[in-house]
């Protein structure tokens, strides 16, 4: 098990790459390019794009931009810089859960088996969360409050794994760090997103935030 977890690293990166390069041919520039719309499908996200950067985005303005290394160095300022380590800050924990997750539940006393289908659980609490805390970020069209909730559970989550010697209060915890941490990424993607252009201007600080 342990000599084939480099292949395994290989194999999902690999695979991840293959998926990008595809992307690259695949995916439509703005929903205007979209062949897999209806005409009114692409009326209905056009207006979302304008309803969601408050009427600064549209397809023919994207379509009408050139890129410009002006773009760039607008989009590198302190509000891009400070976001993007906030994101880093998220992302960290994000991935201790996801790899050590079952490593965490066998400390708790459990095998291997039941440790991996122990993590099932924690996880779709994670999967939920995301659905409903992002659409009630963007309903209430606030970032920052959801953000510090997700993030303060999140910590009394690790709290109660790293100071309790019970699993059952440690497996709750599990609960509380998944619900909590995993709807801030892409809240905070959405927040730069939100606060950036025009379309190149974002396109540069969304990319530079991963």
């Amino acid at each position: 098990l342990t000599g084939s977890r480099p292949f395994i690293f290989f194999a999902e990166g690999g695979i991840t790459i293959l998926f990008a390069i595809l992307t690259i041919f695949f995916l439509p520039h703005t929903p205007g390019d979209c062949k897999f719309l209806t005409k009114e499908e692409i009326l209905v996200a056009t207006h979302r794009m304008k309803l969601d950067a408050h009427g600064s985005t549209s397809t023919s303005d994207v379509k009408q931009e050139t890129f410009s290394w002006h773009w760039v160095k607008l989009a590198l300022n302190l509000n891009t810089i400070l976001l993007s380590l906030d994101f880093f800050a998220i992302i960290t924990p994000i991935y201790s859960f996801s790899l050590f997750l079952p490593s965490i539940i066998s400390a708790m006393g459990y095998t291997k088996v039941n440790a991996n289908l122990l993590s099932v659980p924690p996880n779709v609490a994670a999967f939920v969360s995301v659905i409903v805390v992002t659409y009630l970020s963007d309903k209430y069209k606030r970032r920052g409050v959801f953000m510090l909730t997700g993030a303060t559970l999140s910590i009394v989550g690790y709290v109660m794994l790293i100071s309790s010697a019970r699993p059952l209060t440690q497996y709750g915890g599990t609960f509380l760090v998944g619900v909590g941490i995993f709807p801030t990424a892409p809240i905070v993607m959405g927040w730069l997103a939100n606060n950036t252009g025009p379309h190149y201007v974002r396109a540069t600080a969304t990319g530079f935030q991963i």
